[in-house]
């Protein structure tokens, strides 16, 4: 629905993965929000991103490696997603 909305994105990468530069999408096919990171360490990791859908519409989450890798592990451990209440 219509609104401004929170993803808690949750991944992992391992000592092979975490030196690669990642972006994580959230949003739309075409508007969305976006971080790009190197984790720089192996780890569970948790980013937060907020969007806002001004019509109703469905949403992806996209886990992007920017670069090739022949080793590693990388893995999307899910998300959960709130709405954020307007305060009035």
């Amino acid at each position: 629905p219509k609104g401004r909305w929170q993803a808690n994105i949750r991944f992992s990468v391992d000592d092979e993965s975490c030196h690669r530069t990642y972006r994580i999408d959230w949003g739309g096919v075409t508007e969305y929000a976006s971080h790009t990171f190197r984790p720089e360490r192996s780890g569970v990791y948790e980013i937060v991103l907020e969007h806002e859908w001004t019509e109703t519409a469905p949403s992806e989450i996209r886990f992007i490696l920017l670069e090739g890798s022949f080793s590693g592990i990388a893995t999307f451990d899910g998300a959960t997603i709130l709405q954020i209440q307007n305060a009035t």
